[in-house]
């Protein structure tokens, strides 16, 4: 605005949807789920790959690829605040819940209000579990179990932290009846037959239905 000449000068950016300044840059998210960083003078633009945006029933977020930072927009101040670590989010099937992963730790989001119990609010975050291996392969069982590899292991975990967690170990054995001993497995979930596929030394796997 200039305030001698009376004159407004034609917008900077259009359709942003939210911005934050750093270290002399403007990051901002516009209306297609874009992130860019701009220079103070809008003289250079440019998309940050460094960031992708995440978003979910009543939670939008942004992902911060080198920190694993997580970032949740808060629709009352109308910014991004820095949330928890993460690397890896996965909503459920029920919508209502959202997995966490970082490298050693299992978080579990409420996305809605639950009244079953235990009972939570919607945006309370749960710590279920944290392991000294390396956290892959995770996928929503239930709206109530998950299932995950942590290292050589094959895991199902309820979200249920009132006492004491329970998780189980998977087995998988060969046609021959021997157990397998998978290095850094991969793992699928099919959630049509609710059967697991593990993909070890270029074999495949397939177990029974894991609930009937």
């Amino acid at each position: 605005m200039d305030l001698i000449k009376k004159e407004l000068s034609l917008p900077l950016l259009k359709n942003v949807i939210s911005y934050r300044i750093f270290n002399k840059n403007i990051y901002y998210l516009d209306s297609a789920g874009v992130l860019f960083k701009s220079d103070l003078a809008f003289n250079q633009r440019e998309a940050d790959s460094r960031y992708r945006l995440e978003i979910f029933p009543g939670f939008i977020s942004i992902m911060e690829e080198e920190t694993l930072s997580l970032y949740r927009f808060n629709p009352e101040t109308g910014d991004f605040e820095k949330f928890l670590k993460a690397r890896e989010l996965k909503m459920s099937a029920d919508k209502k819940k959202l997995t966490l992963v970082s490298s050693a730790e299992i978080w579990v989001l409420f996305l809605a209000e639950i009244f079953d119990q235990p009972q939570r609010k919607a945006g309370e975050t749960t710590f279920l579990t944290r392991f000294s291996e390396k956290i892959e392969n995770i996928f929503w069982l239930t709206s109530h179990y998950l299932i995950f590899s942590a290292g050589d292991k094959i895991k199902i975990t309820e979200i249920d932290e009132r006492g004491r967690i329970n998780i189980v170990d998977l087995t998988f054995k060969s046609p021959g009846g021997s157990p397998i001993n998978p290095e850094k497995p991969t793992i699928f979930l099919s959630n049509s037959d609710k059967k697991l596929y593990l993909l070890n030394n270029h074999t495949l796997y397939v177990s029974d239905a894991l609930i009937k």
